[in-house]
């Protein structure tokens, strides 16, 4: 017998075993160790990409707040592992995406009355007004992804919400900007947890397409919302707020955080509600204001269009609202040319007619409602002037002129901005030529209009009023001089228009703050204008439209 062939079988027996179990042990391990890492990896890249998909949600809500629009997105809401033929993955990782529980007083304003008197009927300055929202978050569940954060959007901030109580930031603030105050509210319940990628649709409920112009009597505007931050968090969210704007004061007590603003300003206010999920909830009409109209004086035989607004209670148009009208006060009757509900922006539209033969002026008072009308704020009042017509006189005053009632605004010539000049015309209907003797120009978005370069026409004096005899104001002779938005000045040379004829405006250009010559200038795209005429015959018309672009 061959002992030594036996010997030499026994070896590589040994020797295979001994491979196998090496290679046991190393597929073991690599199932212990390296499977778990990589898929670690796999996790925290998720994290980071759905930190991006909230981004985008955050995004979306600011554009729907602002344009009306419904934005689709999608979220990521697990982690798939890549496909292993020898090791054993753990299931797919889900996440959740869900709106918090709603906060009646998630968002308050204190002490904030409306420049606008119609307006201030709603935005008094004494009442409080709060605003229903939620906060969207995103909770993960890894397998090897230690302590991951839960991505919260909130009040226009993203940040990252960790088990110790820290908070990372992921964007900045867009609640206040200067003396813009914007704030949306989120409403909707959605709960979805799965791990696949969650569509998600943003919808607007009521977009911040006008802009209030708030101020403060006595006590400071305060602005209350609930957030999860803290104060230092805040803080440092607000910083160029706090040392260079309008923000006097930050804190955060028990899950509210409070901003007071400086008192003695106006800050242009905007609102909006965006939705997602279900159970949005839609908004209902709060007040109406005047938009045309106000203080006109109205020739016998003659009549006046007035133009009403209904919003609700984040200021913004209410379409399709009954609206009522009626002669509270003087003679005269009114009529609906468009039917009795609000259009697309919200307005309608009442003509006035004087009585017949009126010979004298009196005083007249139109309101325009809707609902029970039981409150201040459910109505707007227009003040005329009916102007009687004399015996034997030519319809006009018997001076040929025209009054502010037969100047209108042009619709047929958009108002446009470009380079921070806002351009726009008014027509003269009436019998005579119309002189404008002075002028007031106001907006929220910005404080001041200053001259390009002191020359002499349409594009250099802070207001160029070009017509038949065309007129202009010019603040100064100092290179930084300034027209204040708000004054009543009177025209440096007066504008005449002839019958038939149109007036165009340029207004350039618009700055917030500060005196010098760059860094300041306001783009008027999309913003709200008023503007009153002062005619020579001591009539006035004032004029509310919303800038377009170039």
């Amino acid at each position: 017998m061959n002992f030594r062939d036996d010997r030499r079988a026994v070896t590589v027996q040994v020797g295979f075993v001994l491979l196998f179990g090496v290679l046991i042990l190393s597929l073991s391990m690599y199932q212990v160790q390296v499977v778990p890492a990589d898929n670690e990896r796999v996790e925290f890249d998720h994290n980071q990409r759905v930190q991006s998909d909230l981004l985008d949600a955050r995004n979306a809500i600011l554009r729907s707040a602002g344009t009306g629009t419904t934005h689709p997105i999608s979220v990521s809401l697990g982690a798939q592992y890549p496909n292993r033929v020898l090791f054993v993955n753990p299931p797919p990782a889900s996440g959740r995406l869900s709106t918090t529980e709603s906060v009646a007083d998630g968002i308050v304003i204190e002490n904030a009355r409306a420049v606008d008197a119609e307006t201030a009927d709603y935005w008094t300055g004494d009442d409080v007004r709060t605003f229903e929202t939620r906060s969207l978050e995103y909770t993960p569940d890894y397998a090897q992804y230690q302590n991951p954060p839960t991505t919260v959007y909130e009040n226009s901030v993203v940040y990252n919400r960790f088990d110790d109580g820290a908070a990372l930031p992921q964007s900045d603030q867009t609640l206040v900007d200067g003396r813009r105050i914007s704030l949306v509210a989120l409403g909707g319940e959605l709960s979805r947890e799965r791990t696949g990628v969650e569509p998600l649709d943003v919808r607007s409920v009521s977009a911040s397409t006008r802009t209030t112009t708030v101020t403060s009597d006595g006590e400071p505007i305060r602005i209350s919302l609930a957030t999860e931050l803290s104060e230092d968090d805040w803080r440092k969210l607000l910083e160029s707020e706090t040392e260079g704007g309008y923000v006097e004061d930050v804190a955060v007590d028990d899950g509210i955080l409070t901003m007071t603003l400086e008192a003695d300003e106006t800050y242009s206010l905007r609102m909006a509600k965006v939705g997602v999920g279900s159970n949005v909830g839609e908004t209902e009409a709060a007040y109406v204001t005047d938009v045309e109209g106000d203080g006109s004086t109205v020739r016998a035989g003659t009549t006046r269009t007035l133009v009403a607004e209904v919003r609700d209670e984040f200021g913004n148009p209410v379409i399709g609202e009954d609206v009522t009208a009626e002669v509270t006060d003087g003679g005269g009757s009114v009529t609906f040319p468009e039917g009795t509900k609000t259009d697309g922006e919200g307005q309608v539209r009442v003509v006035y007619e004087p009585p017949e033969g009126s010979s004298q002026s009196e005083s007249v008072e139109v309101e325009v409602g809707f609902g029970d009308a039981d409150t201040e704020a459910e109505r707007a009042t227009f003040d005329l002037t009916v102007s009687g017509t004399a015996s034997g006189g030519d319809g006009d005053g018997g001076n040929g002129g025209t009054a502010a009632s037969d100047v209108r605004y042009n619709d047929d010539a958009e108002p446009f901005s470009g380079s921070s000049t806002v351009r726009f015309s008014v027509s003269n209907d009436g019998p005579g030529p119309a002189v404008v003797e002075a002028i007031t120009v106001d907006t929220a978005a910005a404080g001041k209009l200053r001259e390009r370069n002191g020359g002499q026409g349409a594009g250099q004096h802070e207001m160029h009023l070009e017509t038949d005899e065309s007129g202009y104001y010019e603040a100064g002779d100092g290179g930084n001089s300034r027209y204040t938005l708000g004054d009543r000045v009177t025209l440096i040379r007066r504008a005449t228009a002839e019958s038939g004829s149109d007036i165009t405006f340029s207004l350039l250009r618009f700055y917030e703050s500060g005196s010098g010559n760059s860094g300041d200038s306001v783009d008027m795209q999309n913003e709200r204008l008023t503007v009153t005429l002062y005619f020579a015959d001591g009539s006035a018309k004032s004029m509310t439209f919303t800038v377009g672009s170039f």
